[in-house]
């Protein structure tokens, strides 16, 4: 059976998820991150997508991001998996399947949604376990774009415009 089309509106943010397959660990070590890192941006850069939050543990990733196309989160994981997974088979001497099946997109249609989405991305790590509340790596938003590494988009949400005081008070009422 032919797989269905993807449900993509250009300029509306979408929660897009890529988890490991048999939830198998992603990022082994800490120069996974970096190689993941440039290739995602390389190809965000390269396809039109806009990060605007993301967060990556051992095995799932979570991207806040706009499509500026229709092709454009297809692409950016096409090229992101190309790359990435032949990086981490010859690092790490495996071979076979690296991702459980495609990235799951889903459209982000209200700006409450956005705001709930943008703290649940946030609390992923600590709801796994992984970092407490105050320490959390590998994490960033609109407002933490400097330390970000060039990856978060510096444009607002096409829903609601937030600031960095906004998107502050989202992180203290959790």
């Amino acid at each position: 059976m032919a797989r269905l089309p993807r449900y993509v509106i250009p300029g509306q943010p979408q929660h897009i998820i890529q988890r490991g397959n048999n939830r198998q660990v992603i990022f082994a070590a800490d120069a996974d991150d970096p190689f993941f890192r440039g290739a995602l941006v390389a190809a965000a850069k390269s396809h039109g997508l806009a990060i605007h939050g993301y967060v990556w543990m051992t095995h799932p990733i979570h991207l806040l991001a706009t499509p500026a196309f229709d092709y454009s989160i297809s692409k950016v994981f096409q090229s992101v998996g190309r790359r990435y997974v032949q990086y981490f088979h010859f690092t790490y001497r495996r071979s076979g399947t690296l991702w459980e099946g495609r990235y799951r997109a889903t459209v982000v249609d209200s700006e409450p949604y956005l705001l709930t989405l943008m703290r649940d991305i946030e609390l992923n790590p600590v709801r796994a376990g992984m970092v407490a509340p105050q320490g959390l790596p590998g994490i960033a938003r609109q407002d933490q774009e400097p330390t970000s590494g060039g990856m978060v988009a510096p444009q607002g949400l096409p829903l609601v415009e937030l600031s960095p005081s906004c998107a502050r008070r989202v992180r203290i009422e959790r």
